[in-house]
């Protein structure tokens, strides 16, 4: 076939496809038949209404007299962009020149489309005004309409100019048949306009790429400027511009290395100020009123815009309590938004195509295929963003749809080209490909035919208005429920709540408090009727039950039939094909009974078959077809009814005015359900758990020698482990292996736990423990001839490890010995809340643990550390009271050994420089303080040396006294004025604080040892030091093993939950080691990926690991903020 034929065969097929998709977006644009529904609508419309086009451009750049400026209207809440609104404005005052006597014939057949032909008595075809007013809203759908028509065009552009032909085609296809756009385009919005800028933004960006040329980057701009001010959030298309201009540059220079950089990039970065200025000009013109003018050049920011802009912002933060973001309470990220797009918006198939194709095409940009990038990186970032914000409405994700069309069809056409299979019968084969694009077709024909069906059918509200009507007596008084448009509307000229029957409001968003409950009480006493038009209101209240316990109750007793009210009728229009349905709105609440009126009975005459999937986001059903509940009083409603069902649900505790945000951060307040914390109290008996008589409770020595021999056991257990990870270190990590072999135990304890698959007990620990030397000892039989060399070359140093952790562990017991108890008398400290801490941890059946000074609720707290201890502990079987002097002793000691470890392995000189910086390091760390004593002695002697002479010589009246001071102390015996603790307290609070401040703490790890608090920053030195061991050996490999990346996602990851404060530090470190690595070669694209790779996965690792923390974890408060107070001199 020649390429003309070719051509005309894609010109056939896109005009088929258009005509295809044009018939699914026209079909029933006049859903509503004229009422306002949808309120983004009705305020676009009564915003068009106020406007009109001006005389001059000079009044069109007049922000404060331009009549088409909407703040100069008195509307000053509109917030989207003003292109989409003046492009509708100037098409309706363009059709409303058909109502003239004698219209132009262009614009008369055009408003024919929208009104039919003209009436044969007055011989017009319409009244004046009719386009600008009434029917604006139909013009308004129709635009949207042609301009998701457009986007089809330019999906099939890009997909032809990226990869082939077929590819384009099969694109706009898919596109044309997708469930979500054929939605929006029945909308009059800004939505579908600012897709469709954004795509052509992606097609001049793909030139722009291709080939370099300045005009394309022009016209990327221009399209930039104009997507910009349909919907400001469309702004980020710019990033477009900017990863074409990166593929350009990538074009310059071979896949293995990079050219000089300014050189290379400097043309680009030229069409890059080209393309902004040009988005700039576009935006300028085309949201004219975010500048204060009054001409074109008047380019001040409006203060009014950016201050509605920073509202918005304010509103959709969840910060705000507003009745249409508590929908977005506990909405998972990522994953929520993923769910709309690949079940509702898309269909299953085609969602999942869309998937594969994204994960091809990143797989093969990531081997250097950098044609993938425009469309890979644009789409994956405004994913990612978008998708972790805290409003995450389906429309937000317009613009990826046809992204998503393009990598799907990508994939299909590259599948069709597999191999042929043979089916092992006679010479038959199959092509995998064929079939999966023909199932994808099909899948998503059937899902756009099953989602189209719902404009096949009337409005639920406007049947269920008209259904009241014909089957409710007049005067009765009918309760519907405020944020929703409720039915009975106005249809068929009739007015139903102008005189036929009677109503009022159910102010549901209320605080739930005694005044409340008397409300409700009041209106369902008055009520004969109540009438559900959407489930907007319960199903947002549902999320919020701390809040609202007496409506949630309210609701789920109406639902089940328990207030003498009962089901009368059940308008639901969901999309359906043949007998199956698809329910798509969240129903926290069962119905006990399901009426539904016969106009909305399965036409097969069949019951239908429901397909339920996960509910999508609340405005892709409540607009164009939300479920109306209709429920009538029966004889078997009373007040007393009414009080015995709801009168018991405490509002006194309702948490009133809990932002949607705050419940995102505890959906469960914190507390746990009846069943769990039951299981949490049965968690044994401290008899169970300790026996008091045992030889080590009875002798505390021996307890020692078994901590100690029990620890060294883990540690050899996971040293294989650390010698596989850590080929580069002298010690191969043997110092830190107890902390490791600890720390694993603890991990799979809490892990399993966390879970619920097993329960934190010491058959389960012992569990981990078997399961630890399983691994271990495997890895060590794996790697045994290498292990044995080591051990017969490093058997000295293995020994001074164990002889140094010895010491340090023996030592300590002797200071805890001099004061064991568990309290402070002077200053207090934090070993009461640390013990019962690590009591409630080891008492817990399930993580997380309870907490024990707010009965039944978990800990909110960093408590990992106490799993660590409390592992060990219960292991042994020692009583916590003996374990906690016990554990701090051990927590020096690994401290001690740890800091030498590192800082043996660190040193590059010979054997006995490694020894004394070990040496010191140690006694850095874990013996020696800062020189806070020195200063408090000096001040203390000044004190008793008397008052200070006048000199102009600088210290010298102190100097002085000083040392009468000193002469005192030596000749007379006189003590210094100082309390007992101060010797090791002042040391800690060096720095004076200035008026009304709290001073820093300046602690040392030696004084936490000493002081013996048992704490999250006590606990977290010995990981904090087998995390600077991995980035050691990191820094020191430009390969790193995988091990030890797991391992360090493992280490890194506990800090969070163990004292959260060094998670990002170590992180960082982490990170910075595995960068350093990197670059010890010369650069290279290759190593520069795998370093994207490396600092990915840890990251991910550190977080995935410790992800059951992460859920049950709520922060009060987060916020960084610059220190404003007093500064030392330094």
């Amino acid at each position: 076939m020649t390429s003309r034929n070719t051509n005309h065969v894609s010109l056939l097929i896109l005009t088929a496809i258009l005509l295809v998709g044009g018939y699914l977006r026209f079909t029933n644009l006049h859903w509503d038949e004229g009422l306002w529904i949808h309120p983004d609508e009705a305020h676009m419309q009564n915003t068009l209404g106020a406007i009109h086009t001006p005389d001059s451009a000079s009044l069109y750049f007049d922000t404060h007299n331009s009549p088409l400026n909407v703040r100069n209207n008195q509307d000053r809440r509109y917030s989207y962009g003003t292109l989409p609104l003046f492009l509708t404005r100037i098409t309706a005052e363009w059709l409303d020149l058909a109502c003239a006597e004698s219209p132009s014939s262009l614009s008369a057949a055009a408003a024919m489309l929208f009104v039919g032909p003209p009436d044969p008595d007055s011989n017009t075809i319409c009244n004046p005004g009719t386009f600008t007013g009434a029917r604006s809203k139909q013009v308004g759908r129709t635009l949207s309409a042609l301009a998701d028509l457009g986007t089809l065009v330019l999906v099939y552009l890009i997909g032809r100019r990226l990869y082939r032909e077929g590819v384009g085609l099969l694109a706009a296809g898919l596109g044309a048949l997708m469930a979500f756009p054929i939605q929006q385009s029945h909308f009059f919005t800004v939505d579908s306009m600012a897709c469709f800028f954004t795509l052509l933004t992606a097609y001049f960006s793909v030139r722009a790429g291709q080939t370099g040329r300045w005009a394309n980057f022009a016209l990327a701009g221009l399209a930039t400027g104009l997507s910009a001010a349909c919907k400001v959030s469309a702004a980020p298309a710019a990033l477009l511009v900017v990863l074409a201009a990166v593929w350009r540059w990538t074009q310059s220079f071979p896949r293995s290395s990079a050219p000089p950089l300014l050189r290379s990039f400097t043309p680009l970065l030229l069409r890059l100020l080209l393309t902004g200025l040009l988005a700039f000009l576009a935006f300028r013109i085309a949201q004219p009123y975010a500048f204060e003018g009054p001409g074109f050049f008047g380019l001040r920011p409006s203060p009014e815009w950016f201050e509605r802009l920073g509202q918005i912002a304010h509103e959709q933060s969840g910060e705000v309590d507003f009745p249409s973001g508590r929908q977005w309470a506990d909405r998972a990220p990522i994953l929520f938004p993923l769910k709309d797009i690949l079940f509702w918006g898309m269909g299953l198939p085609l969602g999942l195509a869309a998937c594969a194709g994204w994960a091809l095409a990143g797989f093969e940009l990531w081997r250097g295929e950098r044609a993938h990038l425009i469309l890979w990186g644009w789409g994956t970032l405004t994913f990612l963003y978008h998708a972790t914000r805290w409003v995450k409405t389906m429309r937000t994700f317009l613009p990826l749809y046809p992204i998503l069309a393009i990598l799907a069809a990508y994939l299909l056409i590259r599948l069709i080209r597999l191999p042929r299979l043979s089916l092992g019968i006679g010479h038959w084969t199959l092509n995998i490909g064929r079939w999966i694009l023909a199932i994808c077709l099909a899948g998503t024909l059937l899902w756009a035919l099953a989602f189209f069906s719902i404009y096949l059918r009337p409005h639920t509200r406007l049947a269920s208005s008209r259904w009241i009507i014909a089957n409710i007596p007049p005067g009765s008084t009918l309760a519907n429920e405020h944020w929703d448009w409720g039915p009975p509307l106005r249809v068929d000229g009739l007015d139903p709540m102008g005189g036929m029957f009677s109503g009022f409001e159910m102010q549901h968003y209320n605080e739930d408090d005694l005044n409340k409950r008397a409300q409700l009480f009041d209106w369902l006493d008055r009520a004969d009727y109540v009438i559900i038009g959407s489930n907007r209101v319960y199903a947002s209240i549902a999320r919020l039950p701390a809040r609202y316990p007496l409506t949630t109750a309210y609701y789920r007793a109406l639902f089940a039939g328990e207030l003498g009210f009962e089901l009368l009728a059940d308008f639901s229009s969901y999309p359906a094909l043949g007998p199956f349905r698809f329910p798509d709105q969240e129903e926290p609440y069962p119905l006990k009974t399901s009426k539904t009126p016969e106009v909305f009975r399965n036409p097969w005459g069949l019951n239908p078959i429901e397909i339920h999937l996960p509910p999508p986001d609340e405005a892709f059903s409540v607009y164009d077809h939300p479920r109306v509940l209709i429920f009538q009083k029966t004889d078997a409603y009373s007040a007393q009814l009414v009080q015995d069902v709801l009168g018991g649900i405490d509002v006194e505790r309702a948490l009133h005015g809990l932002t949607p945000l705050e419940v995102s951060a505890a959906p469960d307040m914190l507390e746990f359900d009846p069943q769990t914390w039951a299981e949490q109290q049965a968690g044994g008996t401290w008899s169970e758990m300790f026996d008091r008589d045992s030889l080590l409770n009875r002798y505390p020595a021996l307890a020692a020698v078994a901590w100690w021999l029990v620890v060294a056991i883990l540690g050899w257990l996971a040293f294989p482990l650390l010698f596989a990870a850590l080929p580069r270190l002298r010690d191969r990590g043997y110092g830190l292996a107890r902390v490791l072999g600890l720390l694993l135990i603890a991990y799979l304890t809490w892990l399993v736990a966390s879970l619920r698959i097993l329960p934190n007990t010491r058959g389960t620990i012992l569990r981990m423990a078997l399961l630890l030397a399983l691994v271990g000892g495997g890895v060590g039989w794996f790697k045994r001839q290498r292990l044995r060399r080591f051990l017969l070359v490093r058997w000295r140093l293995l020994l001074l490890i164990e002889g140094l952790f010895a010491l340090l562990y023996a030592a300590w017991i002797g200071v805890r010995l001099l004061q064991p108890d568990l309290w402070h008398p002077i200053v207090g400290g934090e070993k009461p809340m640390d013990f019962a801490y690590l009591n409630a941890v080891m008492k817990s059946t399930w993580f997380p643990p309870y907490n024990p000074w707010f009965s039944g609720s978990w800990i909110n707290y960093y408590y990992f550390g106490f799993v660590i201890i409390g592992s060990l502990i219960k292991l042994i079987g020692t009583v916590p009271a003996i374990a906690y002097n016990l554990a701090v002793p051990l927590l020096f000691a690994l401290t001690g050994v740890g800091a030498f470890s590192v800082a043996y392995n660190l040193f590059g000189g010979r054997k006995r420089g490694r020894l004394l910086a070990g040496l010191m390091a140690l006694a850095f760390t874990v013996l020696l303080g800062n020189l806070g004593v020195v200063h408090l002695i000096r001040a203390k002697l000044i004190e008793l040396g008397g008052e200070l002479f006048p000199s102009t010589i600088p210290a010298l009246p102190e100097t002085v006294a000083m040392f009468r001071g000193l002469w005192e102390v030596i000749a007379h015996g006189v003590k210094l004025p100082l309390r007992t603790e101060s010797w090791y307290w002042h040391p800690t609070r060096i720095i004076p604080p200035g008026p009304g401040e709290v001073g820093p703490i300046t602690e040392f790890p030696a004084f936490t040892f000493l002081y013996g608090d048992l704490h999250a920053h006590m606990i977290a030195f010995p990981l904090t030091l087998l995390a600077l061991a991995l980035a050691v050996y990191w820094a020191r490999t430009s390969r790193p093993r995988w091990l030890s990346l797991v391992l360090g996602g493992l280490v890194i990851g506990a800090l969070y939950p163990t004292n959260t404060w060094d998670y990002p530090t170590y992180l960082l470190l982490g990170l910075a080691a595995l960068a350093v690595g990197a670059v010890r070669n010369k650069f290279q694209v290759a190593s520069f990926k795998s370093l994207i790779w490396r600092l990915t996965l840890l990251i991910g690792l550190t977080l995935f690991f410790y992800l059951p923390y992460i859920q049950h974890y709520a922060t009060g408060y987060t916020s960084f903020q610059k220190w404003n107070g007093s500064h030392t001199p330094l």
